[in-house]
């Protein structure tokens, strides 16, 4: 296995990833808009460590069935399955984990052994997170903050993985967390 430090990514981020690529609203209910933007300029770094080898980011296949589209009138865009394609299925920014009876008993373990609370797809996420020795899990799930998840995030960090908003990953290497001067980037991001 890698030395590179390996991060789950929430089928969310490549949500909003994609959103805000195509400058559509960011997650609606967002009470500040301001952080998710920063937000998905730290998951954009991410994704783009990643695919220079600096780090592994990693999802579940099940992220693949979970980013269809992005509230578009009429359906998704071609430009929008082009993102999801790219960023999820290229094989060039992120490793798929492929759900396995493993992943399932211990999605399952979660709460049953370690009263983890949490959705059948979410217990699916964090499984897969630690059984293939991702450090932490990145997410912009709403459901964060609410009581359901947000009382799970101690028993996660307890078992050794620990959740974060991409702009609290500590696992992005320096040299990404600094503008590209020759790159266009929004007036006020980091």
């Amino acid at each position: 296995m890698s030395t590179r430090p390996r991060i789950y990514a929430d089928s969310c981020c490549f949500i909003e990833a994609v959103k805000h690529k195509r400058g559509l609203p960011l997650s609606v209910g967002s009470s500040d808009v301001a952080t998710r933007e920063t937000d998905c300029w730290f998951f954009r770094r991410l994704c783009d460590a990643s695919r220079d080898g600096a780090i592994q980011l990693v999802t579940s296949m099940l992220s693949v069935a979970e980013c269809l589209h992005v509230d578009e009138a009429g359906g998704p865009t071609e430009e929008t399955r082009r993102l999801f394609v790219e960023l999820l299925t290229s094989g060039a920014v992120v490793d798929l984990v492929e759900p396995d009876l493993f992943i399932a008993e211990r999605a399952r373990d979660l709460h049953w052994r370690d009263g983890i609370l949490l959705s059948g797809a979410d217990s699916l996420h964090v499984a897969s997170a630690l059984l293939d020795g991702c450090t932490e899990f990145v997410t912009l799930d709403g459901k964060i903050n609410k009581q359901k998840f947000a009382t799970a995030i101690p028993a996660i960090q307890k078992i050794g993985l620990s959740v974060v908003r991409p702009s609290q990953t500590s696992n992005l290497p320096n040299e990404y967390r600094t503008n590209d001067l020759f790159a266009h980037q929004p007036e006020g991001k980091p």
